[in-house]
C-alpha cells in the first residue's frame, strides 16, 4: 500500500536517523519498520505521561503492546498519528519518525499523516449511516473518483472479512450490526484509505469471546500487507497474533522483542512477574 508523501522534514536534518536505534538485539534495523519512536515524551498539564521512549515498529508484522493498565499504550498510539494535538495541555517530545518524515517535524500535514497511520478505537465508533456510507464517505473525503468507490467499498468489507455479512444490506443503517460486525466495520472504513500502518486499541476488548476470535483472524489475514500495532490486556491474545511485543510501565517501555523472548525473559523482575500473572 503507498501514497504519494509530502515533502516535510525535521526541523534538524541531523536529527533524522534516532541515536542507538539503528539495529536492536532483535536484529531489526530502522529500515525494516514504518514508524520509528526515538527518546519519545508526553507531558499533559504538567504530568509526565510517557518519558524517553525509544521503539521500533516492524513494517509488515503485528507488535502488539503490553502492561498495567495506566501505563500509557493508548497515549503511546495517540502520539503517532498526533491525536494529541487537540488536547490542551499536551506536549510531545523526542522524535516519531514515519517512512523517514519526521511526524511533527516543519510542514508535517497531520491529515495527510492519518491516511497512512490509520486508528481503530476499543469501541466500535460507526458512523450513524448506512453501511456503505461508512466506507464510501472517507474515500471521497480523500477524493477518490465516484465511479472507484463501490469498488473500493466491496474491497475493504471483503479485507474486514464483513462482505459476506452485508452485501445484501449495504443500504441498512450501521447501527443494526452486532457488535462485532461493527468493529469489523471499523476495521474496513480503516482500511478503505490504504494505511501503511494501522494502530489497535484494545479492538476486542468489548467483544464476546466468537467476535473476538473473528477480530483475531483477521488481523491474522492483514499481517503482511500492512504494519499493525496492537494494545491488548489479553496476553494470550498477545501470544496468539503478536510477532513482536513491547511491555510498558509506568510511562516507560521496559522490554522489547519478539513475543516468544519477551514472554521467556526474567532479566527484569517486574516485568516477567507481570507477563506470568493472569489477566
Amino acid at each position: 500500500m503507498s501514497s504519494m508523501a509530502p515533502t516535510f522534514t525535521s526541523q534538524h536534518e541531523e536529527d533524522r536517523m534516532p541515536d542507538g536505534l539503528s539495529r536492536t538485539a532483535t536484529g531489526l534495523a530502522v529500515e525494516d519498520c514504518d514508524v520509528v519512536v526515538n527518546r519519545l515524551g508526553l507531558n499533559v498539564k504538567g504530568h509526565d505521561i510517557l518519558t524517553n521512549i525509544d521503539l521500533l515498529v516492524p513494517r509488515g508484522r503485528i507488535t502488539v503492546l503490553v502492561g498495567p493498565s495506566g501505563s500509557g499504550k493508548s497515549s503511546l498510539l495517540r502520539v503517532l498519528n498526533r491525536l494529541w494535538d487537540t488536547v490542551p495541555g499536551a506536549r510531545v517530545s523526542g522524535q516519531v519518525l514515519y517512512r523517514g518524515l519526521d511526524v511533527y517535524g516543519v510542514g508535517a500535514d497531520p491529515v495527510w499523516l492519518r491516511s497512512r497511520i490509520g486508528m481503530v478505537f476499543q469501541r466500535p465508533t460507526p458512523f450513524p449511516r448506512s453501511i456503505y456510507e461508512n466506507i464510501a464517505l472517507p474515500l471521497r473525503v480523500h477524493g477518490k473518483p465516484s465511479k472507484q468507490i463501490p469498488d473500493l467499498v466491496e474491497r475493504a468489507l471483503r479485507q474486514a472479512a464483513l462482505w459476506d455479512e452485508v452485501k445484501d444490506r449495504l443500504k441498512a443503517s450501521a447501527m443494526t450490526l452486532s457488535g462485532g460486525q461493527q468493529q469489523r466495520l471499523c476495521i474496513a472504513r480503516a482500511l478503505a484509505i490504504e494505511p501503511d500502518v494501522l494502530l489497535l486499541d484494545e479492538p476486542a476488548s468489548a467483544l464476546d469471546p466468537n467476535s473476538r476470535a473473528r477480530i483475531e483472524e483477521l488481523l491474522l489475514a492483514l499481517k503482511g500487507q500492512l504494519t499493525m500495532l496492537l494494545v491488548t490486556h489479553h496476553l494470550d491474545q498477545a501470544k496468539r497474533v503478536g510477532d513482536y511485543a513491547a511491555v510498558m510501565m509506568e510511562g516507560s517501555l521496559c522490554a522489547f522483542g519478539t513475543v516468544a523472548d519477551v514472554f521467556a525473559d526474567q532479566t527484569v523482575p517486574r516485568v516477567h512477574a507481570y507477563l506470568q500473572t493472569p489477566h
